[in-house]
């Protein structure tokens, strides 16, 4: 009876070590074939001298992410709202981009990662690679003199605009990001969450020399440094405790030329297009991706004419699917997805840059934005 229960007990052990010795080799085939689709995709990313137009100036820099707005997301905002054209799309360059971080399909923290320092990480990772910090687009800024804003329709500690600022092994030590952006000494800092999320941080943001702000109306250019947290940030019809996005880059365009002689860096981010994506809320969606497209006009109307400004997206969000519905005929269905996709997105930008390929990678808007900021480009 022993010999039996032994043998039985034996051949179950020998049917765990080669079940774990199956799952050891697939992972070690997955990520060996993750890491060679990788390496030849990478191996097609050319770089860029930027070159800019004649008599063209660059002082001041602006990036703005619709977080998850695939070329699909724009159509069907503008099928919805019987639009024939986005004011973004009237920019004066346009293209594509190509979002692939090392894991495969981006996240938005690799995503972010890529766009504001130049590599490409596994996903989850904050401005981090091998343990080590990456040099944020913020930084960069901030070492040439420049003033710098980060602003974004979520929590500050949200993976885009920590990608920016801060540096965190993951996207998840909300923790360690919140202080890492404390560090940064960075000049304005606009975000959306509940309130509470940010209630036992209000010593510690006054003490780094910030005005902790909730109310639109609190909002003061007489301010050295600002962390602006609002309950939300409205599509519509804003309101002092939820203002909407165009008012808040109104504000944050003049704050940030006030603080230096160097001009400025600014990067927006507008969260919501991928969050209402990833419920397959098209409704809300197309809201969102409007108040975005609102706020790029606001940028255009306010920045001064030395200021470059490029429009992208981290990655598309959904696997939307628009065939030129219009109206209420735009659904949920059209989602066949509720996560991201390695679909390319669209970049749209100013005239100052005359030699932005039509298909470039994330990495290279780092590239440009980094040439531009230290002024290392072709005159």
């Amino acid at each position: 009876m022993k010999s039996g229960v032994a043998k039985k007990l034996k051949f179950a052990g020998i049917i765990l070590i080669a079940l774990a010795l199956i799952f050891t080799i697939g992972v070690a085939v997955f990520v060996g074939g993750t890491n060679y689709i990788y390496r030849i995709r990478a191996s097609y990313i050319e770089s860029i001298k930027v070159e800019l137009a004649e008599g063209a100036e660059v002082k001041n820099t602006i990036l703005m992410i619709g977080d998850g707005m695939g070329p699909l997301h724009l159509e069907a905002t503008k099928g919805y709202f019987g639009m024939d054209t986005l004011f973004m799309e009237t920019m004066s360059y346009n293209g594509m981009v190509t979002t692939f971080s090392k894991t495969g399909v981006t996240d938005s923290a690799a995503a972010a990662t890529a766009l504001s320092t130049g590599v490409k990480i596994q996903n989850g990772g904050v401005a981090m690679d091998g343990g080590k910090n990456l040099e944020t687009m913020g930084e960069l800024a901030k070492k040439h003199g420049k003033s710098v804003g980060i602003i974004t329709t979520e929590a500050l500690y949200g993976a885009t605009p920590a990608s920016f600022s801060a540096h965190a092994q993951f996207r998840g030590e909300s923790d360690r990001i919140t202080k890492s952006q404390l560090e940064s000494g960075f000049d304005l800092f606009i975000g959306a969450t509940d309130l509470s999320n940010y209630a036992s941080y209000e010593y510690d943001i006054r003490a780094a020399g910030y005005d902790y702000v909730n109310e639109f109306d609190d909002l003061s250019y007489s301010s050295d440094k600002i962390f602006a947290v609002f309950s939300k940030i409205s599509t519509s019809n804003g309101t002092n405790e939820q203002p909407e996005l165009k008012d808040i880059v109104r504000f944050a365009i003049n704050f940030l030329e006030s603080k230096s002689d160097n001009g400025y860096f600014l990067m927006i981010e507008g969260a919501h297009i991928d969050k209402r994506s990833h419920s397959n809320d098209i409704k809300g969606m197309v809201e969102q991706l409007k108040a975005f497209d609102e706020a790029v006009n606001a940028v255009m109307d306010e920045a001064s004419v030395d200021t470059y400004v490029l429009v992208t997206a981290d990655h598309e969000t959904g696997d939307l699917r628009y065939n030129g519905e219009t109206g209420d005929a735009i659904k949920n269905s059209l989602y066949h997805s509720g996560g991201h996709t390695g679909k390319d997105v669209r970049y749209f930008a100013t005239s100052h840059v005359v030699n932005l390929p039509r298909r470039i990678d994330n990495t290279n808007v780092a590239s440009v934005f980094r040439q531009l900021i230290s002024g290392s480009y072709a005159a």
